[in-house]
């Protein structure tokens, strides 16, 4: 993904409403570590790809927050991370300083609900034998309107407020930012539909051609996690006592910047106006 500033109208309305008792924490998947979003950021060490232009670090960079950018911040974020693996991001939260509390971000999900399987199975199909798109369409969407996904997402965001809250910390409010995902494709445009991304090209057998009907199943698969998002953000919300959590929608600010945009040549990894990026792509 290629995030801009425009996020960052979503994000500080939300934080610079309370007073932020010396920093903050961003947690995640690739969406908040910003895989394919410019250089890499000081704090990526390993394989997470944590990127300068990912949304948490335009937050922390912007100045906006109260100190500016003096701010402390810490990017948990990592790309592949799954619902269960944040739990070591939370850990470290947890027996951290207690300065990196004042608030927290969190995108996780989308690879628990398998979307790097369903962009393998419908559109890229690098591997030989790729099972058939609509079999993992199928698959990935009664996984994520399943009872676990939305109780797992639920049992991440009270970790992070009893996190937060540990025995002996002063925090006395927290709130969390929970964002949901944006929809890959413009589904009503026609000029995609004998366009294909196959890894392979003029090789692959079986291209999944990004027909309207392909678009309108892949962009329903992610609605339904943001409602489940969403959802579990407001459940966990409203029992909380000590803090609240806040969904941010950020599909609406990608109108205009999908793939298959009108007059768009798919694939082309080097449209600007593209805020996601191809296996390909420069990152």
């Amino acid at each position: 993904m290629r995030p801009t500033a425009i996020l960052l109208s979503l994000f500080l309305p939300i934080t610079l409403g309370q007073v932020i008792q010396g920093g903050w924490t961003a947690f995640g998947d690739s969406y908040a570590a910003g895989i394919g979003a410019g250089n890499k950021h000081a704090s990526d060490t390993g394989d997470c790809r944590r990127r300068a232009n990912a949304y948490p670090n335009q937050v922390q960079t912007d100045g906006s927050l109260a100190g500016g950018m003096n701010v402390e911040f810490s990017f948990q974020a990592c790309s592949s991370a799954k619902i269960a693996e944040v739990q070591s991001q939370i850990a470290t939260f947890r027996d951290g300083p207690e300065q990196l509390r004042g608030f927290a971000t969190i995108s996780v999900g989308g690879n628990d609900a398998g979307f790097s399987e369903v962009i393998e199975a419908c559109l890229v199909r690098a591997k030989f034998g790729s099972p058939s798109c609509d079999s993992v369409i199928e698959a990935k969407t009664a996984a994520v309107k399943s009872d676990d996904m939305r109780q797992n997402l639920e049992d991440a965001y009270r970790a992070i407020l009893d996190a937060a809250k540990a025995p002996g910390k002063m925090i006395t409010s927290f709130r969390l930012v929970v964002t949901g995902y944006a929809r890959f494709f413009n589904e009503e445009t026609t000029d995609c539909n004998n366009k294909h991304i196959s890894f392979w090209g003029l090789l692959e057998p079986n291209k999944q051609y990004l027909t309207v009907g392909r678009r309108q199943a892949l962009n329903k698969l992610v609605t339904d996690m943001n409602e489940v998002v969403k959802a579990a953000a407001e459940t966990v919300s409203k029992e909380s006592e000590f803090g609240q959590v806040v969904f941010v929608p950020i599909d609406d600010l990608f109108e205009g910047h999908r793939f298959c945009e009108p007059g768009a040549t798919e694939p082309d990894n080097k449209n600007p106006n593209t805020w996601f990026f191809l296996l390909q792509g420069r990152d």
